[in-house]
């Protein structure tokens, strides 16, 4: 697929203000799974090796789990990852993601990375649901 693949138009109630250039692009989104597009730029190398800083692709991951749960008040409280592979400028990602399990309050979705069919990230995202956006909480009260 080239990272000029066909976006998908979804309704976010999370992560709606990030940019794709950032973090990805739906490609499919489905209440069991989405994949999406991550095409690193220029300034996501880490130094003179080409290589992509791992941040950009835990980045682009947890963006995948964020939008596959897609609920307000949604935060990323926990992940177990696992780099398997330096990803280099201009070879784009697949990341697909599945809901492990979940109830009302919280969800592990898995979050599988590939680089030209060969699994590179793998990551359970752990996210809780708020029932009010966490930073505007009156603590004293």
């Amino acid at each position: 697929m080239d990272h000029l693949s066909q976006s998908v138009q979804v309704d976010l109630s999370v992560c709606n203000a990030l940019k794709p250039e950032l973090c990805g692009t739906i490609l499919k989104h489905t209440q069991e799974e989405l994949i999406t597009s991550f095409y690193p730029s220029q300034q996501m190398i880490s130094d003179e090796t080409n290589l992509i800083h791992s941040g950009f692709i835990f980045n682009a991951a947890n963006y995948a789990a964020m939008c596959l749960v897609n609920q307000p008040n949604a935060l990323t409280i926990k992940a177990d990852v696992q780099f398997l592979a330096p990803i280099e400028f201009e070879q784009e990602m697949l990341f697909l993601a599945s809901i492990k399990q979940s109830n009302n309050k919280k969800y592990e979705i898995l979050v599988k990375g590939t680089l030209l069919d060969i699994k590179v990230f793998e990551a359970i995202f752990h996210i809780s649901i708020f029932d009010k956006q966490l930073f505007k909480l009156n603590f004293k009260s």
